[in-house]
């Protein structure tokens, strides 16, 4: 997916929820856990 964050903008309006996680090995920004490999949400 190449616009995660308009993908997530769209959701939201739609009326899902996203969480975000500051805990070890998993910290989030703006509903997106970045690796070396992939963006999720």
């Amino acid at each position: 997916m190449s616009d995660l964050e308009g993908e997530i903008r769209d959701l939201e309006q739609r009326g899902v929820r996203f969480e975000d996680y500051d805990l070890p090995g998993l910290k989030t920004m703006n509903h997106v856990w970045i690796t070396e490999d992939e963006k999720c949400a």
